[in-house]
């Protein structure tokens, strides 16, 4: 269990995290969390950049709040210190320079984004008003209708299709004995249907969150051994 002194640096720590999101310099804060957070496995590093962008995403969208969110990375970074105390010097050190750029960048600064979507620079509150002109995705069920259309037009076999598909469709299905290796390999898409319908199945409250699938992808970055069923049956919330 933490002492009182690494607890308040984790929680000043997760405040900053989401802080530094909504500076200028968010891409090199972000890169620099990865890197304290990997340990040198460059892979761990690729995937928590990830979750740090998904994160600030999700508050920009407003889906989270960023109370919410500071929280969560609290709790991440608690963890961090139990398992590398050594990380403290190294996180005092940015949350310094976080403070210092945004004492820099007080004014609120008005982001037109489509449909006039607001960001609120100051650091305290991400919001994000667009409503409208959501991003289409062409990608999952439309990209294969396409594909198969091509496949048509070149005189493929029906037969054929059908294996395609159905071989598509399987390599992408995560069930709760998959590992939580290989649930970090599918896509984005992928895992956030997972997490939701696994979650339904377990009776985890906290399943719909945003946040929920994020919290997945960090424990299973942990424990890439545990089969994911275990890891999304706990989040609740």
């Amino acid at each position: 269990m933490l002492d009182a002194a690494l607890t308040a640096l984790a929680a000043a720590a997760g405040k900053a995290v989401v802080q530094a999101m909504a500076t200028d310099s968010w891409v090199a804060f972000r890169d620099r969390i990865a890197q304290i957070f990997s340990g040198g496995d460059s892979e761990r590093e690729r995937q928590v950049a990830g979750q740090l962008s998904e994160t600030r995403d999700a508050i920009r969208a407003g889906h989270v709040e960023a109370a919410v969110a500071a929280g969560r990375w609290q709790g991440r970074l608690e963890t961090l210190l139990e398992n590398q105390p050594e990380a403290a010097v190294r996180l005092e050190d940015l949350i310094e320079k976080i403070g210092r750029s945004d004492s820099q960048q007080t004014t609120v600064q008005q982001i037109s984004a489509g449909n006039r979507a607001r960001i609120n620079q100051a650091g305290r509150d991400i919001n994000n008003t667009n409503t409208k002109n959501k991003r289409t995705s062409y990608g999952g069920p439309l990209a294969v209708i396409a594909v198969i259309a091509v496949v048509l037009a070149l005189g493929w076999g029906a037969t054929k299709i059908v294996v395609w598909v159905r071989n598509t469709v399987n390599s992408a299905t995560i069930t709760e004995n998959t590992s939580c290796r290989d649930y970090l390999k599918a896509s984005t898409e992928d895992r956030d249907h997972a997490v939701k319908t696994i979650g339904v199945e377990k009776g985890a409250t906290g399943a719909g969150n945003p946040m929920a699938r994020l919290n997945v992808d960090y424990e299973c970055g942990q424990s890439p051994d545990t089969p994911v069923g275990k890891v999304i049956a706990k989040q609740n919330y």
